[in-house]
């Protein structure tokens, strides 16, 4: 099944939500708040995947460039700034791994 996407759906959408570059942590607190609405929305339509797929670009640009991870494992220095959130996820699972009591 194919969905249509309807431009003034989304022109809707957009002037419910104003998305914009992401400046602050308020404003990506509000913009993961609204991603996670849309994340969990049974029967999303193709103008809100558009919209949940723009707001997920706009939060990881803003966290690769502001939230990094800073941490030491083993002797070992680790930075995460500039990585994706996923990557940043995988380290800090990497780092549990290296770190945890055997």
């Amino acid at each position: 099944m194919s969905l249509t996407f309807n431009p003034e759906t989304y022109a809707l959408l957009l002037a419910k939500y104003q998305p914009k570059v992401i400046t602050n942590d308020a404003e990506n607190e509000q913009a993961t708040l609204i991603a996670e609405e849309l994340a969990h929305r049974t029967n999303r339509t193709s103008e809100e995947s558009a919209l949940y797929d723009l707001l997920i670009a706009l939060i990881e640009k803003y966290e690769d460039e502001t939230q990094g991870l800073l941490f030491t494992t083993q002797g070992l220095l680790f930075t995460t700034q500039g990585l994706s959130f996923t990557t940043q996820v995988n380290a800090v699972r990497i780092r549990f791994l290296l770190t945890r009591p055997r």
